[in-house]
């Protein structure tokens, strides 16, 4: 417990110190207004590729509705489909002043907490099978397999469905305290933070 509340308070102090960038950052009206001119510029440089695209599904769909008129509609073809709009490139303008880096002791927490999620991410249904198995506790196993299920197998496509935590889905269990339930969420690889967050979402508190 102790290692997951040292690793815990990590967290949230490097969140803190990110706020606290943030609002100096919004504090500094030269920042501000640079910021402010950028985003303008940007925004009708996206608006005149989106009144461009258009004009072109316009002009490509002029013929197929002109020659559509004198069909039966049976007969009558569809417009070209309306192209989608891409962003212009960010490089093409002046950037936006990024904010200074944190502090490396801070920095180096949230990049561990990006390691862990994409260690999360690339593991395969069997992995995380066997990770949930290892849970000593009978209850906490049952509800981290149905927080795991919801995080990682329920928007799988039914081609590409993941069984290996089915059996769990409609097991009973009764809710385990949360700090005992953050806790096996972070031992099977949960960020402390995302852990603590995971059951607020969960529970709705």
């Amino acid at each position: 417990m102790d290692t997951y509340l040292t690793e815990l308070a990590a967290a949230k102090q490097a969140r803190h110190e990110l706020r606290e960038l943030f609002k100096a950052n919004n504090a500094n009206e030269d920042i501000k207004r640079r910021n402010a001119e950028h985003r303008a510029i940007y925004n009708r440089a996206y608006l005149a590729t989106k009144r461009e695209a258009k004009r072109q599904w316009k002009l490509a769909c002029a013929p197929v509705l002109a020659t559509n008129a004198k069909l039966p509609r049976a007969r009558r073809t569809l417009c070209p489909k309306y192209p989608k709009s891409e962003p212009p490139p960010p490089m093409a303008f002046e950037p936006l002043i990024p904010l200074p880096p944190l502090p490396v002791e801070w920095q180096t927490v949230l990049d561990h907490e990006t390691i862990a999620k994409a260690a999360m991410e690339a593991r395969t249904g069997q992995q995380w099978a066997d990770i949930v198995a290892s849970i000593s506790d009978d209850n906490l196993r049952v509800q981290v397999a149905m927080l795991v299920w919801w995080d990682f197998f329920g928007d799988r496509t039914q081609s590409d469905r993941w069984p290996h935590l089915d059996d769990y889905l409609t097991l009973p269990f009764v809710d385990s305290p949360k700090d005992e339930l953050r806790q096996a969420l972070w031992s099977v690889g949960y960020p402390a933070y995302d852990a603590a967050h995971r059951i607020k979402s969960a529970r709705g508190k």
